[in-house]
Order: structure tokens, then sequence, then C-alpha cells
């Protein structure tokens, strides 16, 4: 092991064996920027093999940074989890991480499912949360998703579900997804959003269309 190596084993222990403690984290999440180098990988497994963590997974996305490295980590990894930034009006680069998933054999769990509030039957969505614990979308890109949305109409009318549902119903029409992480802000988003499963998924005419649509920008 260099002498640089040897530096970047003693930083990132201080990270994983102080930060969670003192943030109060559960887990750790590794930056695109570190996913190719093999320090923190064989760091990883050696604090697994020593018992200090359970199990270690990545976070992708959003935007296409870290694409190549995140499919190559998946392939090379055992990863305990494998998350990614993906929903109907922000499909790339998310969906590009699927056919690795299918490849490997490995649910994947899904973040961000209704694009920052946009896709969510609460208009004001968009807004929460106030604390900043989140980060808020952009207002120009916001009024342009708005009007993304109202042209989805078609995938829930006629179908009993509401905007969010269908949302989620998108997502987990991927045979890889695993698992879909919303934001919940109210009690009665976790009854809509648990009826989900009840309905008919969409077929792949329906999922074709959407398809279609994305790649043109949902008309605007």
């Amino acid at each position: 092991m260099s002498r640089d190596e040897s530096l970047d084993r003693r930083r990132f222990l201080r990270l994983v064996l102080v930060a969670p403690f003192a943030l109060g984290l559960a887990r750790l999440r590794p930056f695109a920027a570190t996913v190719a180098n093999a320090a923190v990988w064989q760091t990883l497994e050696d604090l697994k093999e020593e018992g200090k963590i359970r199990y270690y997974g990545i976070a992708l996305g959003p935007g296409p940074g870290g694409l190549e490295e995140g499919r190559a980590a998946m392939r090379k990894h055992d990863l305990g989890c494998i998350q990614t930034y993906y929903n109907l009006l922000e499909e790339e680069p998310g969906r590009k991480f699927f056919p690795v998933a299918l490849e490997i054999a490995q649910g994947m769990v899904i973040r961000a499912p209704h694009a920052g509030g946009v896709l969510e039957s609460d208009a004001n969505a968009v807004k929460f949360p106030a604390d900043g614990d989140l980060r808020t979308k952009d207002g120009t890109w916001i009024e342009r998703a708005r009007r993304q949305a109202a042209n989805l109409n078609w995938i829930y009318e006629g179908k009993g579900m509401t905007l969010s549902q269908a949302a989620l119903k998108f997502i987990l029409s991927e045979e890889t997804v695993a698992s879909v992480l919303p934001n919940i802000y109210r009690e009665e988003h976790l009854s809509e959003y648990a009826a989900v499963s009840d309905f008919e998924s969409f077929s792949q005419v329906e999922l074709g269309e959407i398809a279609e649509q994305f790649r043109k920008g949902f008309g605007v």
C-alpha cells in the first residue's frame, strides 16, 4: 500500500467510524467521485470483515456523473443496496442501471419518485420540506415539469389512480425495482402509496407510449 493509499484509508476510517455517530447517520453513501477508488472498496470490505459495518451500498444520480463508474461497481462489488434517482420525468440516467441490475440479479431501490413533488397530487408539494433537509427544485424546472405532468392525465384517469400513485406504479413496472422511497409528509400519504399495489399494472403498450412521450419531452 502506498503512502497516499494509507492516508486515504485513514481519512476514510475516520469518516466511517466517527462521522456516523457524530451526525446520527445509520448508513454511508460514497460520492460518485470515489466509486472508482479501489482503496475505498477494500476499506469497506475490511470493515465488514472486522464487524464494524454490516453492509455497504451505492447511491447513484441524479445527473450523468458516475454512470460508467456506477455500472462497473454494480458488476464488481458485493453491494448490500443499490439506489438510484429515477422518475417519470427524469428517467435518465437511472434507467441505464436497470440492465446491469438484471444482469447481476439484484433489485434496486428508487428515490425521488415524484420528481421533487411535481408528480404528487398536492400542487404545493414542490415547496416541501421547508427546513432545507432536502433540496427543492429550481423554479424554472418546476414550471416546465408541471406542464409535462399536465400531459400525463391519460396514465391515471379512468384507472382510479391519483397522479402520485401512477408515478409509483410506473416505477414498479420495472422488473429490477425492489422498492421505492417516496417522501412522506402526511399520514394520508401512507394509505395513498400503500394502495398502489391494488391497481392493475401498466400494459406494455402503455409503457411503450410513456417511453415515446418521454422521448418527446411530454409535449413541452
